[in-house]
């Protein structure tokens, strides 16, 4: 199974269908420790439901060995992180834009009109409004050509993952500032107390 679904990363993509929708995997490994606590999603024709955990999306196959995928690809084109299937999609909080900030959205509008020949608003999504892989190379050029976006690391799976105009300009403008547009690690740090100083460290 590990293989079938390497083989076909990036395409065609293998699926398989969960809660009757066609699901693309890809980012596939061989899972290894102990299967974690998560939500089983049924898989038609699998023996053994799926779990979603914070990690992505674990597979059983009949042998019992399990594999794990990072990413999904949904019907709509859209590509999620696994371990967020079936959970609400909630725009980040970015807040407010700085005038150079909006300067780069407006840019950004611009390249997507002329992309997709039609007026963009916020919730206009890439691929539904008829973008294909060629537009995706497109975009990703033209933005990194746009001043102040040369040293932002942008590729192409970044517009699978935010394929509204609002997603997609967030998640720009969150990599401009220097993040990287994915979840937030939330750790608790451990403290100490060395020679009169106080440490703080992961």
């Amino acid at each position: 199974m590990h293989n079938f679904i390497r083989g076909c990363d990036k395409v065609p993509g293998a699926w398989i269908t969960l809660e009757e929708q066609p699901i693309k995997l890809y980012g596939s490994q061989r899972w290894t420790k102990d299967v974690p606590n998560g939500t089983e999603i049924p898989v038609i024709g699998a023996t053994r439901p799926a779990l979603v955990h914070n990690e992505g999306l674990l597979l059983f196959g009949t042998d019992g060995q399990a594999v794990n995928v990072t990413k999904l690809g949904l019907e709509s084109g859209k590509m999620i992180a696994a371990s967020n299937y079936g959970q609400d999609s909630v725009g980040a909080d970015i807040g407010e834009l700085t005038a150079e900030e909006q300067a780069v959205v407006d840019q950004i509008k611009t390249i997507w009109q002329s992309i997709l020949n039609i007026e963009i608003e916020e919730l206009t999504d890439f691929f539904k409004c008829g973008a294909g892989s060629m537009d995706v190379t497109r975009l990703v050029e033209e933005i990194k050509e746009l001043d102040g976006l040369a040293a932002v690391e942008l590729i192409n799976e970044d517009v699978y993952m935010a394929t509204t105009f609002d997603e997609f300009t967030k998640l720009v403008v969150t990599k401009s500032r220097g993040g990287s547009g994915g979840p937030k690690l939330v750790f608790t740090p451990i403290q100490l107390n060395v020679n009169k100083r106080d440490i703080t460290f992961a």
